[in-house]
């Protein structure tokens, strides 16, 4: 998302293309519209100059050929692993002007046709130039629910430091449903100034993050609320 132009481009339910966020890259530059789906995200990718690749790795293909000769499983509609493959980002040229952006592979097991937080604008990723951006990874669907990334934003534009913007949001989510304490949720954000934090939901979630400041690069690690 370009937090100047206050637009986004986005691709959700997109097979086959190794990079889904170039495709939606372009998305935002070479068209008019903010989110591709389906096959119509595919025509896009092929015309845009994007190949098909087979993206299943032979470990996945072998856990999905046990779970579907299973007469008996259970799992189906259910994320029956914990795991983490979003990748988010936030970042400003030092003048005021922030982007986001974010990728995902998505949730495992789920119902075909389920979209996440990742490609919906405000939920998994937002910026403006006049507060800062955000973006957001964990359980897509209780971060959907929260509009995480658009109301980080709207912390900060109420004065909050991007930290706590990050915790105000977790804190609303807990308060809301005490069950969303155990929830995987983990959020970054950066203003305009270049100023950034980040926090997850709990500790057994907490994410580490890449800042990169005056040429130097930093790993640190998420504050966890519970």
């Amino acid at each position: 998302m370009d937090g100047t132009k206050h637009r986004a481009g986005a691709v959700c339910s997109l097979r086959s293309i190794k990079n889904p966020i170039s495709v939606a890259r372009l998305v935002l530059e070479k068209t008019r519209h903010t989110t591709l789906a389906g096959d119509g995200a595919f025509r896009f990718a092929l015309k845009m100059g994007f190949h098909p690749e087979q993206l299943l790795t032979p470990e996945s293909l072998k856990k999905w050929m046990e779970w579907k000769a299973d007469p008996n499983h259970k799992s189906f509609w259910l994320n029956p692993t914990e795991n983490h493959d979003t990748i988010g980002f936030v970042a400003t040229n030092g003048k005021g002007h922030v982007v986001s952006g974010c990728s995902t592979s998505g949730l495992a097991w789920k119902i075909p046709g389920r979209v996440g937080d990742s490609p919906l604008v405000g939920c998994g990723v937002y910026a403006d130039d006049n507060v800062g951006a955000a973006s957001a990874t964990g359980d897509g669907d209780l971060m959907t629910n929260y509009c995480t990334s658009v109301s980080i934003v709207h912390n900060m534009a109420r004065g909050a430091s991007p930290q706590d913007a990050c915790i105000e949001l977790l804190e609303h989510m807990a308060k809301t449903d005490p069950a969303n304490k155990s929830g995987d949720v983990c959020v970054l954000a950066i203003n305009s100034r270049g100023d950034a934090g980040a926090a997850s939901m709990r500790s057994g979630y907490r994410l580490k993050y890449a800042l990169w400041r005056a040429g130097e690069s930093q790993l640190l690690e998420a504050v966890a609320l519970h």
